[in-house]
């Protein structure tokens, strides 16, 4: 039977008035289709080009703040942004027992370890070497790790681990190895504090900058609830940031706050299916 033949089969065995309904799913089934190879080849060509490398080269402007050094500008909507952050931090540090292990994903200069290693024993990771002699130099008693979190192997576990404005460096194909280890790193009841820049729009979830990934809070939602409890998940800034456009400096102003933890039974039921596997 030939294509022809075949269709006009097809066409008097489906009523007329469910054939522009299938035209219609047909045409979307090919456009997810279409999308999904797109984002996949977007996201091997993103892991081949490495392109977070460039901060592994990154000098410091001896002039230059802390803040400033990591990108974050000295405007006052982000000043604010980030004495949010900063109480965010406190607060769910208050939690934990003195001395309790803690670990930063891009630690950058030191500027949140600076306020926690007097309690706690900190432990930061970057990738780039500017920012880890820097933040050695102001955070005399913790510890620096240099290289790419998802490679690196850390030793123990930590009460609470947390990351400001990282995560739009690891592609969309490395989220489930992120909360992975994420997961595996946590003690029993441990703290994710996680702050990123959230899609504003659908084009960035189709990586609108290679360099600069903005993830769908739902997405990221989604992936991390597989390894953790999500506690709360709210936009990390409540000032007013309406009419302004959004900038990649902006990802304090306009991110997205994700708390979670490590539950005791989430914690035996991965290690249970991961025996059985």
């Amino acid at each position: 039977m030939n294509a022809t033949v075949a269709r006009q089969d097809w066409k008097r065995y489906v009523p007329f008035a469910g054939r522009g309904y299938a035209y219609r799913t047909a045409r979307w089934m090919r456009a997810v289709a279409a999308r999904g190879l797109v984002l996949l080849h977007l996201d091997r060509l993103y892991l081949r080009l490495r392109p977070w490398r460039p901060w592994a080269q990154v000098q410091i402007d001896p002039q230059a703040s802390l803040q400033e050094a990591v990108l974050f500008p000295d405007r006052p909507e982000v000043n604010d942004a980030l004495r949010e952050l900063h109480a965010t931090v406190h607060q769910t540090a208050a939690q934990l027992p003195e001395g309790a292990r803690v670990l930063e994903i891009g630690s950058g200069t030191g500027l949140y370890v600076k306020e926690l290693e007097d309690r706690f024993d900190v432990t930061g990771v970057d990738i780039s070497p500017a920012m880890i002699d820097t933040a050695r130099r102001e955070c005399p008693r913790s510890q620096f790790v240099l290289g790419d979190f998802l490679d690196l192997p850390l030793e123990g576990r930590f009460h609470l681990i947390y990351s400001i404005s990282v995560l739009q460096y690891f592609p969309a194909s490395t989220l489930n190895r992120f909360f992975r280890k994420v997961h595996d790193l946590l003690h029993d009841d441990g703290i994710l504090l996680l702050q990123y820049p959230r899609a504003l729009d659908p084009l960035d979830a189709w990586y609108h900058k290679l360099h600069y990934v903005r993830h769908p809070p739902q997405r990221l939602e989604r992936i991390a609830a597989r390894y953790l409890t999500i506690q709360e998940h709210r936009g990390s800034y409540t000032g007013d940031c309406c009419g302004q456009k959004p900038h990649p400096q902006d990802a304090l102003v306009f991110g997205q706050l994700l708390l979670a933890r490590k539950s005791r039974s989430r914690s035996a039921g991965r290690q249970t299916s991961g025996n059985s596997a």
